[in-house]
């Protein structure tokens, strides 16, 4: 026999299949009714839309790993709640941290530039907590300085 604490823990710590399921149905990816007639779209939707559901699920299992491995919590990822801790974010949380990075392209004749905007110090801490390099977004920028996408080769 387990007391009602047990119980209510173990069913808190309970890995849940629904849990992918309410990713598709609801925020962030919304599986809505969808007016698709062939066969090959509803099928290329829901392997698409089922691929970013496990994306999601890794990063918030990735994240909250990382925290309980180093016996931390996170703070600001709310912008309701900013001083609220948590110890297992939501993916759509984490993914709305980096919501203010920017991307600056200048281009002016044969020259490009591409400057990526500061990382707080959240984010910082998100990527470390993702195993994600510090200078990833810097990466990018360089990147795109490169190989610039937006430019035609005519």
């Amino acid at each position: 026999e387990w007391s009602l604490q047990a119980v209510v823990l173990a069913y808190r710590g309970e890995w849940r299949i629904e849990h992918g399921f309410h990713l598709l149905k609801g925020s962030p990816l919304s599986l809505a009714p969808v007016y698709l007639t062939k066969t090959e779209q509803i099928r290329g939707l829901l392997g698409l839309l089922s691929r970013a559901g496990r994306a999601l699920t890794l990063i918030r299992y990735t994240v909250s790993q990382a925290l309980h491995q180093a016996s931390e919590t996170l703070t600001g990822l709310s912008p309701v709640y900013p001083h609220v801790k948590t110890k297992s974010p939501s993916a759509a949380l984490i993914l709305a941290a980096f919501a203010s990075i920017t991307l600056t392209f200048v281009q002016q004749a044969d020259l490009s530039f591409v400057q990526v905007s500061p990382l707080t110090p959240l984010q910082h801490r998100l990527l470390a907590l993702l195993h994600l390099p510090a200078d990833l977004y810097q990466r990018i920028a360089d990147i795109l300085t490169t190989h610039p996408p937006f430019l035609s080769e005519a």
